[in-house]
């Protein structure tokens, strides 16, 4: 089974280029650390507190290194906020590309290639190896927001929120698509307090950033 960081991934990927699609400013990074946000809290690791606040419940290994890597970046603090939080563990986002690259390897859903000039690796790109794993994906996300009857568990509301705040929807949607089903993305979104949580602190985080580069024309 695949974390919600794998199944972000691997749905940003360009399987054409073998790396991933051009992404919004940082959305990746967001949508990565709001992943591991929200699987830490349904292992029991964490919980929000008011949909504000952050609370680490216990440090026990997850048996996942890479969930257990992002645990430990998260303090031990009455007033830490959800989107500090966030933010923390977003600034090692290029690490966890790389990280959630390989598990994806190791797991023999992408393969890894190599280019090489002379004896010197020039760049790696990263090819989808089960295709049947990633076009089952999309299918499924695109029939539980199409198909209004299904109720969605909690990783299918947690990866649909996600790719919803981060702006990764296209990677599956249409863009008459994303404007015909806005309101089942909302009402998902709103179906689980951490998910909701998340996302609502990965807009705030976006919006600053973009109020920054507006302000600083970078």
């Amino acid at each position: 089974m695949l974390t919600l960081s794998e199944e972000i991934v691997l749905l940003a990927i360009d399987e054409r280029a073998g790396a991933l699609m051009l992404l919004p400013e940082r959305s990746l990074d967001f949508a990565l650390s709001g992943a591991m946000m929200i699987e830490l809290s349904m292992r029991g690791k964490i919980a929000t507190v008011d949909d504000v606040f952050l609370k680490v419940l216990n440090r026990d290994s997850t048996g996942d290194k890479i969930l257990d890597e992002a645990l430990s970046l998260i303090p031990s603090s009455p007033h830490l906020t959800i989107e500090n939080a966030l933010a923390r563990i977003a600034r090692k986002g290029e690490a966890w590309v790389s990280k959630t690259f390989q598990s994806l390897v190791e797991k023999d859903v992408l393969e890894k290639k190599e280019s090489h000039f002379l004896w010197l690796v020039r760049e790696s790109s990263f090819h989808v190896k089960d295709h049947k794993l990633l076009d089952g994906l999309r299918l499924h996300i695109r029939d539980v927001i199409i198909n209004e009857s299904i109720e969605p568990d909690t990783r299918e509301i947690a990866l649909i929120s996600l790719m919803d705040a981060c702006k990764i929807s296209f990677t599956i949607f249409s863009d008459d698509e994303l404007a015909k089903y806005s309101e089942r993305f909302e009402e998902i979104t709103k179906k689980d307090p951490i998910a909701r949580a998340v996302s609502f602190a990965i807009s705030e985080i976006e919006n600053a950033i973009l109020e920054v580069i507006a302000f600083t024309g970078v």
